[in-house]
């Protein structure tokens, strides 16, 4: 699953401080969101971790050291809206309808693809998430 968030104080490519304390922001309900639906996934059987957005490492998996990071080529394979674009020195994802005015998340599970749905939806109104 991945889950983009349209950024409300806009491009996500470059620094601003406003932009800063936002991805702090949708990091921690990233985080929030993810870990109730690992939660609901896990007490049905299922095994499941995310990436923390923040440090792009696996959240509950310690024996990994593999890291994942927004710019990292395979976030696009998560979702046919994102694309890694070239920005002089840097990289930055861009979605389709949001521009550089988005957040990725990323979560695995070898649950059925309706189950994590399912979780997700359950997880996002509980949390009052508007994704």
């Amino acid at each position: 699953l991945s889950s983009g968030i349209n950024a409300e104080y806009g491009d996500m490519s470059v620094w601003s401080y406003d932009g800063s304390v936002e991805r702090e922001r949708l990091g921690k309900e990233v985080i929030d969101m993810f870990g109730a639906v690992r939660a609901d996934l896990t007490d049905k059987g299922y095994w499941c971790d995310f990436i923390d957005p923040l440090s792009g490492m696996p959240f509950h998996t310690s024996t990994s050291t593999d890291i994942l990071t927004e710019c990292d080529e395979d976030m696009t394979q998560f979702s046919d809206s994102l694309d890694l674009v070239s920005i002089g020195c840097c990289r930055a994802l861009k979605h389709t309808d949001w521009g550089f005015n988005v957040f990725v998340g990323v979560l695995f599970s070898d649950a059925p693809a309706s189950e994590i749905s399912a979780s997700a939806e359950c997880a996002r109104q509980s949390l009052n998430m508007v994704v």
